[in-house]
């Protein structure tokens, strides 16, 4: 899928520029980021943590945030952070970021600070290939 339709996945070792999933001949290596530039494309992560910090770059007021179904953030990006939100109680939340506008939006990396120790605490290990 191209990126005016929907998320481009893109690899930094990929000897495509952009990953096809119809391909048989592309392998996707290296790190992935994720782009579009089609207002209405959205992710949602769900985590148990008390931060989340989401990586990338993008014209400001191009897309929103909101928190656990809270209100929404217009997008001010800066220094390669996208949004981000902190001192959170320790539990399962939900980040949706929704893209308004057609400028072109990239995500990279999401960091999650997670409680290592607390009862009921699972640590698992994923891996974005």
């Amino acid at each position: 899928m191209d990126g005016a339709h929907g998320w481009q996945a893109l690899y930094s070792a990929s000897n495509e520029s952009a990953y096809d999933v119809n391909s048989t001949e592309n392998k996707a290596a290296g790190l992935s980021s994720h782009s579009t530039t089609f207002a209405g494309a959205s992710f949602q992560i769900d985590f148990m943590g008390s931060a989340i910090t989401l990586f990338g770059t993008a014209a400001p007021d191009i897309y929103t945030t909101a928190l656990d179904g809270g209100n929404a953030n217009s997008g001010a990006p800066a220094d390669g952070v996208l949004a981000q939100y902190t001192s959170l109680d320790l539990k399962p939340h939900t980040l949706v970021l929704n893209v308004t506008g057609n400028q072109g939006l990239q995500f990279t990396a999401a960091n999650i600070t997670i409680g290592v120790g607390y009862p009921g605490y699972v640590l698992l290990l994923l891996s974005m290939v």
